[in-house]
């Protein structure tokens, strides 16, 4: 899973406040990579704030096998 963010160049100085995060969960707990979980990106370009999110969750968490 990723998030690519393009900015173009004369908006690029503009930007602040960048953030990023993860989290992985299912196959490969505890390290960082797994099956299911989200990741986001958030900045500002002067006073208007961004935020990207992804995520991959599972479609039937109380379903048993």
């Amino acid at each position: 899973m990723a998030i690519i963010v393009f900015i173009k160049k004369e908006y690029f100085n503009l930007v602040s406040n960048l953030e990023k995060s993860y989290k992985a969960l299912g196959i490969g707990l505890g390290i960082k990579l797994g099956n299911k979980g989200g990741n986001c990106v958030g900045f500002k370009i002067l006073e208007s704030s961004f935020l990207f999110l992804n995520c991959h969750l599972a479609a039937k968490p109380n379903k048993s096998k």
